[in-house]
C-alpha cells in the first residue's frame, strides 16, 4: 500500500510520541493508518509495550479488564462449590 505524504509525516510524528511516552497519540495514529505496514508495525509495538508496562504494574494499580475478555461460556462456580471438595 502506497503512503502519501501527510500520512507518512503523520506516523513519524507518531513514532516521536511514542518515543517522548505519548503512547495514546501515537496508538490513535497508528490505528488510524491501520493497513500502512509502517503503522502496523508501530501499532504492534504499542501493544507490545503497554502489555509490557502493565504486567509490571502492582496488581492494585493495573486498569481494569472487562470479564467478557475472559468469557469461557462456563457458569463461575459458587463460593459453596469452591470450598467443597
Amino acid at each position: 500500500m502506497a503512503i502519501d505524504d501527510s500520512a507518512r509525516t503523520e506516523i513519524l510524528t507518531a513514532i516521536d510520541a511514542a518515543l517522548a511516552g505519548k503512547w495514546d497519540d501515537a496508538h490513535a495514529v497508528a490505528q488510524r493508518h491501520e493497513g500502512v505496514p509502517v503503522a502496523d508495525w508501530l501499532h504492534a509495538v504499542l501493544q507490545r509495550f503497554h502489555a509490557q508496562r502493565t504486567e509490571a504494574m502492582p496488581a492494585d494499580r493495573q486498569p481494569a479488564r472487562p470479564t467478557s475478555t475472559y468469557s469461557t461460556g462456563v457458569a463461575p462456580l459458587s463460593a459453596d462449590a469452591k470450598t467443597s471438595g
